[in-house]
């Protein structure tokens, strides 16, 4: 227990870094280009929980990265041997040319938005780095936020789908 303890706290200093060196970039360049803006798509483990949620819900919580390759292998009814299997550009070319269209990314979202509402339900403790709000221990992610408004933004998709 103390052992993962340490994971977890480690993870969380690593977390907190990163976001405070985004977001220390992130104000330099919003003052010098106030013509553009971005927000941050996070994943508190691996983008690999994003690609799951455009088939399945995924809602556990695992101790490493490499765990979530079962996830991938049944949500595309796959058979990697390796993340790094499936990341190879022809094997991640195909699943998104063939096992994702519009209506599993309306899924995703869909998905994702269940993890936040369960996280905020649980009374997990949230984190807030300038003005980011994370959940530190997994699943937690933003990707469909981002996601959603880029869609609804272009007209792809309408504001009724939008649940916030």
């Amino acid at each position: 227990i103390v052992f993962i303890y340490s994971i977890l706290k480690v993870r969380q200093k690593m977390i907190i870094k990163i976001l405070k060196h985004y977001f220390g970039d992130y104000k330099k360049i919003k003052r010098e280009r106030t013509d553009l803006k971005y927000t941050l798509g996070y994943s508190n483990l691996t983008f690999d929980l994003w690609m799951i949620l455009h088939r399945k819900e995924c809602n556990g919580i695992f101790a490493h990265k490499k765990a979530y390759l079962k996830e991938i292998n049944k949500a595309f009814s796959k058979n990697f041997i390796s993340l790094d299997k499936y990341k190879e550009e022809k094997n991640f070319k195909n699943i998104l040319e063939n096992y994702i269209n519009l209506e599993e990314v309306e899924i995703a979202i869909q998905n994702a938005k269940k993890i936040r509402e369960a996280k905020e339900k649980s009374g997990s403790s949230s984190k807030i780095v300038h003005k980011f709000k994370y959940y530190d221990n997994n699943p937690d992610l933003t990707i469909h936020e981002c996601v959603e408004k880029i869609l609804i933004d272009s007209g792809i998709l309408k504001m009724q789908n939008r649940k916030s």
